[in-house]
């Protein structure tokens, strides 16, 4: 298995603050998984366990098989399951391009929470505009 560097979360505006130490204790918790174009990552209305960080590479988020945008480095997708909305994946993310991804698993998301609250709060905000977009706010 391998994890991802704390370079890899420098440069991307969801980390934006954190010390480079911090950094890397953070990114000791992500997994790093690859991707092929056309690999589905969520399902709309599944349940859902993981978040992702996009290292590089492209997805695009779908509702009803319609594209509701497209997502590269320094994006991220998950939060919506993750912080409890229902609980369930709100729209599909398919890889458009070959992709590097930081995958944080529920125990390591909800330590996340507890050590780096100015995360959580950046992720509350995006949750709530994708919310809106998609309707469901």
């Amino acid at each position: 298995m391998n994890l991802l560097a704390g370079s890899d979360l420098a440069g991307m505006p969801l980390f934006e603050g954190l010390s480079e130490d911090e950094r890397e204790s953070l990114a000791c918790k992500f997994e790093e998984r690859t991707a092929r174009e056309g690999d589905r990552f969520t399902t709309e209305g599944a349940w859902g366990y993981l978040f992702f960080v996009i290292v590089d590479g492209t997805a695009e988020a779908q509702i009803d098989d319609r594209s509701v945008g497209q997502l590269g480095p320094g994006d991220f997708f998950g939060e919506v399951a993750m912080l409890g909305h229902t609980g369930r994946r709100m729209a599909a993310v398919v890889a458009t391009s070959d992709m590097r991804v930081g995958v944080l698993f529920g125990t390591a998301f909800r330590q996340m929470e507890i050590e780096f609250p100015q995360i959580v709060e950046r992720l509350n905000t995006a949750m709530n505009e994708r919310l809106a977009i998609a309707g469901l706010s």
